[in-house]
């Protein structure tokens, strides 16, 4: 029996904390350092895993931007964009739609979608800053030119049934602070009175729908709100706040009557009808540390984001210290607040959500007998009928992946750890001995095994989180749900408590006990 008293340390769902300086903070409700885990289900789990979305992995290229929509007869449409090319997903791989037109692209520049009804259609539009803008039915065999559209636009949206482009370029000449307004319903009709120049020296970067008649336009350094008015014109546009605007247009997500965006000051802002606030505080350090280098120059407009609907996270994608694409990301609990970081096993270059085609379709189910489909669906899991969301990634070799509760990255295993912050366990003021630690896992068959280490410190000095880790050893996950681990003549003013494994396995902790006593207990 383990000596001294039993603190819990639970399987924090309040995410990493780093805007407070140990041991202010609670050890028990925070983390201080995650890599690749996400709390679900009270539990600590590996982040969703990646598994390639079609036959042949990708349509091959540098995938700029990718949209997973519905037709106005249900159908679903999975479209991928190259520096070069447009490619339609189907059950047997991917389809050139290209078309007519030039399609240059730019590395620096991301494909922006819009799924805008006009006569009956869903069409899908997009702007890429470089191209014409471009327009697809899904029933025509190629994409085609927007009509009489900006030359380019930078970003596109629809507010109160207008298409809106924002920092476009018109007869050969750029208005990087214009909004310009098409026809009411009318994606290929573009009037000349519907135009707006906002004021100030900096660029637009973005511009995002707010509700059904109202947006946001993010400038470089400030924000705007549009909204919808009667009268000649059909929208009036008004400085919001001041503030950092997005590293990209990609970089801003829209969530719950809010967006959700990585500024170019290494922080994530949360923009409103109202304003706009900061929500990153418990990371920035992280990201001044990890991505100053990599959000500095045109490499920041790499950066992206993502809405997860299966876990209610946003996901910001970004080019860490010594990166050219982006690998590194932070997700983001918009139920909780909770920061995670984590990544990835790739580089990537875009994000998007959408749902999962059926894997099974009525001729699959016209060609089954009693006596064959045990034969031929043995589980559950092989006889998937129905659309799931999920998320996609593209990747600069052209792969398309889907983002999901897979076990490991496409056949690679996850490397995951979760630290606790340094806590003076047995009070500020006294030293205290660590006896053990009792972990608790989910019962896994074949699972790797997980390292767990204390860290001591007897400094209160922010500066001395180097710690010196004292390695307790290995939990084996396919023997028993909680596994104790002593520890001989440790003895510190200051401890944390960290985890790490590398696998391919269902992993999942539930908590620990640490068991420790102070200076002067019998």
């Amino acid at each position: 029996m383990p000596r001294g008293q039993p603190i819990i340390l639970p399987p924090v769902s309040a995410g990493i904390r780093q805007d407070q300086v140990p041991p202010l903070l609670d050890p028990t409700a925070t983390l201080w350092r995650s890599q690749n885990v996400i709390p679900r289900f009270g539990e600590i789990r590996l982040r969703p895993g990646v598994t390639k979305a079609a036959a042949g992995g990708g349509p091959g290229g540098r995938i700029a931007g990718g949209m997973f929509y519905k037709t106005v007869a249900g159908g679903t449409v999975h479209v991928v964009v190259t520096t070069s090319k447009w490619w339609q997903q189907s059950a047997a791989g991917w389809t050139d739609i290209s078309g007519g037109g030039t399609i240059a692209n730019d590395p620096n520049h991301s494909t922006r979608f819009l799924v805008f009804p006009s006569g009956g259609v869903n069409f899908l539009l997009s702007v890429n800053n470089v191209d014409q803008p471009r327009r697809f039915d899904h029933t025509a065999a190629a994409s085609a030119i927007i009509g009489a559209a900006p030359d380019t636009a930078r970003d596109l949206t629809s507010a109160g049934n207008y298409v809106l482009m924002a920092n476009v370029v018109e007869s050969g000449t750029r208005s990087p602070s214009r909004v310009r307004a098409s026809a009411l319903n009318d994606p290929l009709t573009w009037p000349a009175g519907n135009v707006w120049n906002l004021n100030g020296e900096d660029d637009i970067v973005a511009i995002r729908r707010l509700g059904r008649t109202a947006f946001i336009v993010h400038k470089a350094q400030s924000q705007w709100i549009g909204a919808a008015i009667a009268g000649t014109l059909p929208f009036t546009i008004e400085l919001l706040e001041e503030r950092p605007g997005p590293v990209s247009p990609a970089a801003v997500v829209s969530f719950g009557g809010a967006q959700y965006y990585l500024a170019s000051d290494y922080r994530i802002y949360r923009a409103t009808g109202v304003g706009v606030e900061a929500v990153s505080d418990p990371i920035d350090r992280i990201f001044v540390e990890d991505a100053t280098f990599g959000l500095l120059g045109s490499l920041k407009q790499r950066a992206f984001g993502f809405y997860r609907k299966i876990d209610r996270t946003i996901w910001f994608v970004y080019p860490a210290l010594g990166q050219t694409d982006p690998k590194h990301a932070v997700s983001y609990d918009v139920r909780t607040g909770a920061m995670h970081t984590h990544v990835l096993p790739f580089t990537v270059t875009a994000g998007w959500p959408g749902d999962d085609l059926p894997s099974v379709t009525w001729a699959d189910l016209a060609s089954l007998t009693w006596a064959n489909i045990a034969a031929t669906y043995p589980t559950w899991a092989s006889m998937v009928g129905t659309q799931q969301p999920i998320d996609f990634l593209g990747s600069v070799a052209g792969v398309a992946y889907k983002f999901l509760h897979d076990i490991d990255d496409d056949g690679t295993a996850i490397s995951a750890s979760w630290e606790y912050p340094l806590a003076a366990w047995a009070g500020v003021d006294k030293m205290q001995r660590i006896d053990a630690i009792e972990s608790s896992f989910e019962q896994i068959t074949g699972g790797d095994a997980v390292t767990v280490q204390v860290g001591t410190s007897d400094a209160d000095a922010e500066t001395a989180y180097a710690l010196a880790y004292t390695s307790l050893g290995t939990h084996d996950t396919t023997l028993t749900t909680r596994q104790l681990k002593t520890v001989t003549d440790l003895t510190t003013r200051l401890a944390s408590i960290k985890y790490s494994v590398t696998t391919s396995k269902k992993m999942r902790f539930r908590g620990a006990l640490l068991w420790e006593w102070a200076e002067g207990m019998p």
